[in-house]
């Protein structure tokens, strides 16, 4: 994505693809919640909780 500092030209693409179509902002916003239920639920606090602090 970046040379030289600079964004490449299919960074910018990409980049305005995501800015201007509703549907994939919708994809990527889906699939980053999932990712963070996934890793940061309290579900999984709890599991990480009970493995440093077995009773």
């Amino acid at each position: 994505m970046l040379e030289n500092n600079n964004l490449t030209d299919k960074a910018v693409a990409e980049i305005d693809r995501i800015v201007h179509d509703p549907a994939l902002q919708a994809e990527i916003a889906e699939h980053n919640f999932e990712l963070g239920r996934k890793h940061f639920s309290f579900d999984v606090l709890e599991q990480k909780l009970q493995a440093l602090f077995p009773q």
